[in-house]
């Protein structure tokens, strides 16, 4: 789901990244850039197509950015190698069954209200995450199994599980296990989602409108920045100012016109920004790819004939050749092929229209005289949910409409989307979720899990679970093709389109990077004069 984020710093990178290569920096040490370096100050100004939604890092967002950048990890990822590395923890040690994680903390750190931070307060994010579950459904997914938190001094803690939990060590690197302020904690769910928030990181928020914009504003003194960071002291701009603006004409012209510095460029606008006073910078997600989710709990695709004839009734590639660019790769499994468990089942999700029609031939469902299907009087009718990109949805409702599906459209605020999504008025909804760890499988489609889609018990819960216990890489990754290929052959789900970050920028612009996760971290990033 997540939207926002810029660029990668260098020019080819193992996670699927490509960008012009813009200048590097190291400063770990506070406000003085390097002599010659980055210059220190200016607004970064971003125009969004979509508002953010929800602003916890608990929750998915739109524009996971915002969060990022004044929420700091107690690990991090390394987007080159994929290795975890410290950040707010020094250190760390697994036991052998993966159910307990010590962390040893830095003693430097405060949150931006001058709150020390240390191990009480990790333990409070955790125990207030697992109290309040669903309601902070990216946070509780990566606490499954939470048991507690031992507090052995204040930079010493040790998170327990009552279950094996390997992908544990990576979701302590993520926006989701961001660790946020005393103050923070004692807000409801509502209150942080609406920007109440203080947390240790780069910048502060200053201020959020829902629809209209936010402003981070650059935090003195922060001199603890990850160690996957060039920059790991103060950041280099003074202000980043979003703002949302629907309409992708309206946002391209801000861009050429100096309004704005970066955009969200729609795929027919992608070439005109390659050349001049603007570049393009794109970056392929890792995680479960854009896909159409089915809601489990919909009687009609309750039924397996009817989800498998969508599944391979959708022509994924005219999707991709019409609405996007060959940047954009067709998805041929459930996971993103940057994601090292990655397997490749575009076999099975091959176009097949003529197999489709004969599943829901066999299963009853008989064309009636304007071509949708019905069976018992009930037509073959569905709903998606969606948050943008109409153009993906229309061009599906076409191809399921020629076997005979009434598929329709129901574009939605991000708050109306997420109010639908939680209460299960759906039968397909639209997204894509960037976690590089195959056990956000676990959180999707384990029915012993969150279980956002409803799907039902069946062997995939237990090889879910099996991969999160598995310490050996190559046999986790074995499970983890196991589930893939379950997903496909049950058709839970329908993959589309590996998510692509794509945006423009001004030459203005320089320092921009990812974490690992496709979300841009604003620490090194500067404005030429």
């Amino acid at each position: 789901m997540a939207r926002i984020a810029v660029l990668t710093s260098v020019a080819v990178l193992a996670s699927g990244c490509w960008a012009a290569p813009p200048p590097q920096s190291s400063n770990a040490t506070g406000e003085r850039p390097p002599a010659g370096g980055p210059q220190r100050g200016g607004s970064l100004r971003i125009a969004l197509d979509l508002d953010p939604g929800c602003l916890d890092p608990a929750v998915p967002s739109f524009v996971p950015s915002i969060t990022r950048n004044i929420a700091d990890s107690l690990t991090d990822q390394d987007p080159d190698t994929g290795k975890i590395v410290p950040w707010l923890a020094t250190s760390w040690t697994v036991n052998k069954n993966a159910t307990a994680f010590t962390f040893t903390l830095r003693t430097d750190v405060t949150f931006s209200d001058g709150t020390r931070f240390d191990a009480d307060v990790v333990k409070r994010n955790f125990d207030v995450a697992s109290e309040l579950g669903a309601q902070l459904p990216a946070a509780a997914t990566a606490l499954a199994g939470y048991s507690g938190t031992t507090v052995h001094n204040d930079k010493k803690l040790t998170v327990r599980f009552n279950q094996p939990n390997i992908g544990f060590l990576q979701a302590s690197s993520s926006r989701a296990l961001a660790i946020l302020g005393p103050a923070t904690l004692e807000k409801s769910p509502q209150q942080r989602c609406q920007g109440e928030l203080i947390g240790t990181g780069p910048f502060v928020l200053k201020s959020y409108v829902p629809d209209r914009g936010a402003t981070l504003v650059r935090r003195k003194g922060h001199t603890w920045g990850s160690a996957a960071r060039a920059n790991r002291g103060a950041a280099y701009l003074d202000r980043i100012e979003y703002q949302v603006i629907a309409e992708a004409g309206v946002r391209s012209g801000s861009l050429t016109s100096g309004q704005v510095d970066i955009i969200d460029v729609a795929p027919q606008d992608e070439a005109r920004f390659e050349t001049g006073d603007t570049y393009l910078a794109s970056h392929v997600q890792a995680g479960v790819v854009s896909t159409f989710h089915i809601n489990h709990d919909h009687p009609i695709l309750r039924e397996k004939a009817v989800r498998r004839a969508m599944l391979i009734g959708i022509n994924r590639k005219q999707i991709v050749d019409t609405v996007f660019t060959p940047r954009h790769p067709v998805a041929t499994s459930v996971l993103s092929h940057t994601q090292p468990e990655y397997l490749d089942l575009s076999a099975a999700l091959r176009f097949d229209p003529d197999s489709a029609n004969a599943l829901l031939d066999k299963a009853g469902w008989v064309r009636g005289p304007d071509g949708i299907r019905e069976r018992a009087g009930q037509r073959l009718e569905l709903d998606i949910i969606l948050r943008g990109m109409a153009p993906v949805a229309e061009l599906a409702q076409q191809q399921l409409r020629r076997i005979g599906i009434d598929l329709s459209i129901r574009q939605l605020t991000s708050a109306e989307y997420r109010e639908a999504e939680d209460n299960g008025r759906f039968a397909l909804s639209f997204s894509q979720q960037s976690r590089p760890d195959p056990d956000i499988l676990r959180a999707m489609y384990s029915s012993r899990d969150i279980n956002p889609y409803g799907v039902a018990p069946s062997k995939l819960d237990d090889i879910l679970e099996a991969q999160a216990a598995e310490s050996d890489p190559q046999a986790r990754t074995t499970l983890v093709h196991k589930a893939q290929r379950y997903l496909i052959e049950q058709a839970y789900t329908i993959p589309l389109y590996e998510g692509v970050q794509v945006h423009a920028a001004s030459t203005r612009v320089n320092g921009l990077i990812y974490d690992m996760s496709s979300t841009h971290i604003f620490t090194e990033t500067w404005l030429s004069s």
